[in-house]
């Protein structure tokens, strides 16, 4: 089964960070993304939203600073699985990789949805307006 590991990463003021593909990105290019990605080898969901979330940005957040929020089965070979964190003081400096061109750090509610053809996006955006919280 394919796991995709996601998250929600909020700052201080419950801003939420938004990365953009980046144009010549394979899927969804110029879309809306959250750092993450699919399991690989024999790793936890936790490991590898770490691991992607290094990646993606440049900074590290440890395991005990996101918790899983939601899990959705999307067919019988693929499974999205949302965590959400918060960086807590100053916003921390992102590099992004070559996936992404840019990110900002948005207000996002339930009045405010991600824009993306990703399914994943779906299901973040889904969980957005059940919960019409922040982390």
């Amino acid at each position: 089964m394919k796991i995709i590991a996601k998250s929600l990463i909020y700052d201080d003021e419950n801003n939420l960070l938004v990365l953009v593909r980046n144009n010549t990105h394979p899927k969804y290019a110029n879309e809306d993304d959250l750092p993450g990605g699919e399991l690989e080898g024999n790793e936890s969901e936790i490991q590898s939203v770490v691991r992607e979330i290094s990646e993606e940005t440049g900074f590290m957040l440890d395991a005990e600073e996101v918790h899983k929020v939601y899990k959705k089965s999307i067919d019988p070979d693929t499974c999205h699985v949302l965590f959400a964190g918060k960086v807590n003081g100053n916003k921390p400096k992102v590099k992004l990789s070559w996936e992404h061109s840019s990110y900002s750090w948005l207000s996002i509610d339930q009045n405010h949805k991600l824009r993306s053809q990703d399914d994943f996006i779906s299901t973040t955006n889904e969980w957005l307006t059940l919960n019409n919280t922040s982390s």
